[in-house]
């Protein structure tokens, strides 16, 4: 307000989201119970939007299923909507190295949209340079001042 008779204390709004979201992923072979699969919950019910979590995957050659869909726990959905939000497959590009990581970023916008938003690898690795040493034995001669 432009009027010095009316004072407007300063304000913020902060959106949140009102259903979970979680994430299941495909292993690469069965785990200790016999999985194949796994959930997880990503975007919890409540959490400042828009917001982006990364999911990382240590030495990870198989091709990669990821589903994002709304949690199963939450029952206020209305009647008839999906549960699932999005089918991705990640194939992993082909690798220099034997360390690496496959990091997935996902992305829940201001429209309370979830989706893939990167993947990409990352190689660690050491480079080792031989450094030329430069001879610095001269002798200076002939110094005037």
């Amino acid at each position: 307000m432009l009027s010095p008779l009316f004072k407007v204390k300063e304000y913020g709004i902060i959106d949140s989201n009102p259903y979970g979201i979680e994430v299941v992923y495909s292993l690469p072979k069965q785990d200790s119970e016999g999985r194949t699969k796994r959930a997880k919950l990503l975007f919890e019910k409540g959490c400042n939007i828009p917001l982006v979590k990364s999911l990382s995957f240590e030495g990870r050659k198989e091709v990669l299923d990821i589903q994002l869909k709304y949690s199963d726990k939450e029952t206020n959905l209305p009647d008839g909507s999906p549960i699932l939000l999005g089918n991705y497959r990640i194939t992993p590009p082909p690798h220099e190295h034997e360390t690496f990581t496959l990091v997935i970023k996902i992305k829940l916008d201001q429209n309370l949209i979830a989706f893939v938003n990167s993947a990409e690898l990352v190689e660690d690795y050491i480079v080792q340079e031989k450094i030329p040493i430069v001879n610095t034995n001269k002798k200076v001669t002939n110094i005037e001042f």
